[in-house]
């Protein structure tokens, strides 16, 4: 599932997609949910304190904006697939390519984004600007709630290398991000299990082991431990991923509670708000 919201993000989410469906010569379902005024001006603080005129022109401002953000997410789908040859299909065929198709929308974001997640193998969505995106409240409970995996796009996407870092902890979001990343991994020209040592580090031997499990799978996978270094795990797995010029950094996801990593900090919050490569995320 390919989330289209009309702006400026939008490319770099459909590329980061495309790139995901092309070895599996996958389906991309492009989604974008229309959003009425009414549902609009509950989240916009100062409608509240409008009354009579400047109430209806309130409306009729937050009617524009979210039609022409509709259309602008049609015309960029419309778009990228001519330019990509992406073939328009409805249902599935005997072709193998990537194959594209759109469905919009309107209101109960949140509900009718988790229920097409839930029917989706992978959720691609664009990077949350700063901690007041609603994208960012909206990614968050996503992934507690949908139990599928997502791909965060960065602002633009680099060449491929066919590297992807894996960060591991010791801790069931990380093996469920593992399993879920597994297509993506025996497909990878080289793969790295980094592991952070922040005094909660894994335990002697495990990411030895884990690469044995992961070679009956054909992945040769490098271990390597990493010291922090006063430096947060996310910042040192950001830059491990940079130093190894990686498609995709996985890690798990909210491996404390939500509310304490957006009170304190967390890693997940962290990479949300400043990964310059995709993220693949699973709780």
């Amino acid at each position: 599932m390919v989330a289209a919201n009309g702006g400026e993000s939008d490319r770099s989410v459909f590329e980061t997609a495309l790139a995901l469906a092309r070895p599996f010569q996958a389906h991309l379902d492009f989604y974008h949910v229309r959003i009425s005024p009414d549902q609009s001006a509950a989240r916009e603080p100062h409608v509240d304190f409008s009354q009579g005129r400047a109430l209806k022109d309130a409306l009729d401002r937050l009617q524009s904006n979210m039609a022409s953000r509709s259309a602008a997410a049609l015309r960029h789908y419309q778009e990228f697939c001519d330019h990509n040859a992406i073939p328009i299909r409805d249902s599935s065929g005997k072709e193998r390519k990537v194959t594209a198709s759109w469905l919009e929308e309107t209101d109960d974001a949140i509900g009718r984004i988790t229920f097409r997640a839930r029917h989706h193998d992978l959720i691609v969505i664009g990077r949350p600007h700063h901690a007041y995106d609603r994208r960012r409240a909206l990614v968050g409970q996503l992934l507690l709630t949908c139990g599928r995996p997502f791909v965060i796009a960065p602002p633009a996407l680099r060449r491929s290398t066919g590297v992807i870092v894996v960060g591991w902890k010791e801790t069931r979001e990380a093996a469920w991000a593992l399993t879920a990343a597994m297509p993506l991994l025996v497909r990878a020209q080289r793969v790295i299990l980094a592991n952070v040592q922040d005094g909660a580090s894994a335990p002697g031997g495990a990411l030895d082991d884990l690469a044995r499990e992961l070679a009956w799978h054909g992945i040769a996978a490098a271990a390597r431990t990493i010291s922090s270094d006063g430096r947060s795990v996310a910042q040192v797995l950001h830059a491990a991923a940079e130093a190894a010029d990686a498609d995709f950094l996985v890690i798990g996801a909210y491996g404390h509670s939500r509310i304490r990593e957006l009170i304190f900090g967390g890693v997940t919050e962290a990479l949300l708000e400043g990964a310059s490569l995709p993220i693949f995320l699973a709780h």
